[in-house]
């Protein structure tokens, strides 16, 4: 793909040529995990499976990933042709280079950093969690002509990662407020509670700590969130999407804090 081609795209979608390039090399990167086999082992999940596979309008910087049950994986060692595949299939970067940021038991941390003339630096993150996904199946990414299979967690687990995510940080993303918001109204799903709880063990906590701390993050959320909110939707939203939702922000606010501590309250 040629930088001229991306900056075409970018004035259609009305997003800047940097968002769209980096969401074509996150493509490559799922295509080269797909021709290794690696959704055999791992599940695509997160802000770019949402944009990718369910319709989600923001766009994210991570590709993040957990276990299929019962799976282990090292992503480490698919560096090699992912790193060749993106340099193929942009030949105007100068460098692509990967760094490990963290490899432990609990997860894998890679960064793609990219550099080249017609562009700012370009960073592409991937995160594989050594947690499971219970619900989740192949799918078919739009990416011709290649097309490739991705094993990609459920738009309800999603759903449920977010609200574990909420209550597991010490602070608020506007990104997480914006993808609750999409599935629970936008697709109108309803909340997992007993997957939400279920998957406290998995990253450490137990169902009642983290009830409890995702209550007290919509009392963050109801004071915190619209500004967060503002500047997330900023950097992730096109344009052409900030322009018509810019007015309905703090509504998307209230909503989300209204169905999570409606829900909760009601003893979910």
């Amino acid at each position: 793909m040629l930088w001229e081609e991306i900056i075409a795209k970018s004035e259609k979608m009305g997003a800047t040529p940097t968002q769209v390039f980096q969401e074509e090399v996150q493509k490559v990167l799922l295509t080269s995990l797909s021709r290794d086999e690696a959704f055999n082992h791992i599940v695509f999940q997160g802000g770019t499976a949402l944009r990718l596979f369910y319709g989600n309008p923001r766009f994210s910087e991570d590709l993040d990933f957990v276990l299929k049950q019962n799976e282990t994986f090292d992503l480490t060692r698919n560096i090699p042709n992912m790193q060749a595949s993106v340099e193929d299939a942009f030949p105007f970067i100068e460098k692509a280079s990967f760094n490990i940021q963290r490899n432990d038991d609990q997860m894998q941390r890679l960064v793609l950093k990219l550099t080249g003339k017609p562009f700012k630096r370009v960073r592409v993150h991937l995160e594989l969690t050594y947690v499971p996904s219970y619900h989740n199946r192949p799918r078919i990414l739009d990416y011709p002509p290649f097309n490739p299979v991705v094993r990609v967690e459920e738009d309800h687990e999603i759903l449920a990662d977010k609200l574990v995510a909420l209550g597991n940080r010490p602070y608020i993303k506007g990104r997480d407020v914006w993808d609750i918001y999409f599935l629970a109204k936008e697709k109108n799903i309803a909340i997992p509670w007993d997957l939400v709880f279920r998957k406290a063990t998995d990253y450490g906590s137990t169902p009642s700590n983290l009830k409890k701390n995702i209550l007290e993050s919509t009392e963050r959320l109801e004071k915190e969130g619209l500004s967060v909110l503002h500047g997330e939707i900023l950097r992730f939203m096109p344009k052409i999407t900030i322009d018509q939702y810019s007015e309905n922000l703090r509504e998307i606010v209230e909503a989300v804090v209204e169905i999570i501590k409606g829900e909760i309250l009601e003893g979910r």
